[in-house]
């Protein structure tokens, strides 16, 4: 009788045992068929969070009406989600008080950890047509890089002056950028950089007035390229020359004095006016002094409140690189970081405070590469006080990798020159300009450069 007793027991235990296994395996695999959609919602300018903003989910179809699935508010962190979406194609789409509508359309949801879509919307007084994008960086295993630089320009490097905004990914991969203009152009491309990946260029972006285009990167890891010359400012400088305000700074904390009685932060930028570390190791090259942590100089006695900062004259620096030699070499490349903080009245790349780079040839011509300024100004008004960065218009500094093409100087030896202009003494209460690891190397540029031209603007009238 025990023994009976004791085998149906185990009997029900067993039989206990596959339900469960079998219970929990269905679950498994309708999770896995399920995933989520999560974001956040921003003010285009200020990064206000958009708390209470709606947020509805449509499926994705070909009519032009979208049948409504679900909707959500934003919680006061900014943040929404929605948990449990099958895989397939959807459309977001966010309204609030006060701001235009913007929308995402097919959203791709799949089986690889959802998708992150940011929400960037603009006031409905702001006239000027502008969108954004957002997404995720992996790498090919599927494992999110935080830290990755992602930048924009047009698809036309000539009509936005190059990549004229920058941001880095978060701890889950996730990045945005906002306020997009779309005056000049609507086509771009876009350019993820992680260190030891290859450079991932997605071209000819159609992005479209009050959308969010989700773009997300899969890296691949690169070889280490060969170096023909490198400078990470980390010993003593051999052959360098310069003059202005150029000099080395080390990870020692200094703080832009200008902040805040002349000058404003960027709305996610909490720093405190401090300049960043150097990019890598523990110096970089720097336009700015150490006394004030900006570019001014000498303050005008008539400076005001709020002003950007008003110096008693311009200032201008050069800063000059040693001989390098591209001899037996048939393709060439020079690439570095930076990090600038400028005024954003006219950072146009006509205007003012202008970050240019040359290589000098050895007949000792100086042959211009490129600006770091934005093709044209910002669009609102009254700005004197208000960051234009490297990160873009009143948005957080975030270091910046640039790559121009030497091809045409190898077989010669050449030397790189950086020039650092205010042309004027207004707004000059900014942080100024940092350089680091500048490496040339054989391997090449990663892009077709564009040999198109496009005439410069006019010079725009000074506002005082």
């Amino acid at each position: 009788m025990i023994k009976a007793l004791d085998e149906s027991i185990w009997l029900f235990i067993a039989i206990l045992t596959t339900v469960i296994k079998f219970s929990s395996c269905e679950k498994n695999d309708a999770d896995f068929s399920k995933t989520s959609i999560e974001g956040i919602a921003c003010d285009a300018i200020s990064f206000e969070h958009l708390s209470g903003a709606n947020i509805s989910l449509q499926q994705s179809v070909e009519s032009s009406n979208s049948p409504l699935l679900k909707e959500t508010l934003v919680d006061e962190n900014g943040n929404y989600s929605f948990y449990n979406v099958s895989q397939g194609q959807y459309n977001l789409v966010i309204t609030h008080k006060g701001y235009k509508s913007m929308f995402s359309n097919q959203i791709s949801i799949n089986n690889t950890g959802g998708a992150f879509v940011a929400f960037l919307p603009v006031v409905e007084s702001l006239a000027a047509p502008v969108g954004g994008i957002s997404g995720i960086v992996r790498n090919t295993a599927g494992d999110v890089l935080s830290n990755a630089s992602i930048a924009i320009s047009a698809q036309n490097e000539q009509i936005t002056n190059g990549y004229f905004s920058s941001v880095s990914s978060n701890e889950n991969g996730q990045y945005y950028i906002g306020a997009i203009p779309l005056q000049t152009t609507a086509e771009f491309k876009v350019r993820c950089i992680y260190e030891g990946y290859e450079i991932e260029i997605i071209q000819n972006i159609s992005i479209l007035q009050n959308e969010m285009v989700v773009i997300n990167f899969e890296l691949t890891e690169a070889p280490p390229p060969t170096k023909v010359f490198y400078e990470g400012f980390e010993k003593t400088l051999t052959g360098w020359e310069m003059d202005g305000f150029w000099n080395l700074y080390s990870s020692e904390t200094v703080f832009n004095t200008q902040y805040p009685d002349y000058i404003l932060l960027a709305p996610n930028d909490h720093s405190e006016a401090a300049l960043p570390p150097p990019y890598k190791g523990n110096s970089g090259m720097w336009y700015g002094t150490i006394e004030t942590g900006n570019y001014l100089g000498e303050q005008s006695p008539y400076d005001y409140e709020l002003s950007g900062g008003t110096s008693v004259a311009k200032n201008r620096g050069i800063l000059i690189s040693p001989i390098i030699s591209l001899s037996d070499i048939k393709e060439a490349s020079f690439n570095f970081w930076s990090w600038f903080e400028i005024e954003s009245v006219n950072p146009n790349q006509a205007g003012y405070d202008l970050m240019e780079i040359y290589v000098i040839k050895p007949s000792g011509e100086s042959v211009q590469l490129g600006k770091l300024n934005p093709y044209t100004d910002p669009i609102i008004p009254d700005r004197k006080s208000i960051p234009f960065t490297s990160g873009g218009f009143n948005q957080l500094p975030s270091w910046k990798y640039h790559e121009f093409d030497l091809t045409k100087y190898v077989s010669t030896s050449i030397r790189l020159q950086f020039v650092f202009d205010t042309r004027d003494g207004l707004y000059n209460g900014f942080r100024g300009w940092i350089i680091d690891e500048i490496t040339v190397t054989d391997k090449g540029l990663s892009e077709t450069q564009s040999n198109c031209y496009i005439p410069l603007p006019l010079m725009q009238k000074r506002p005082e």
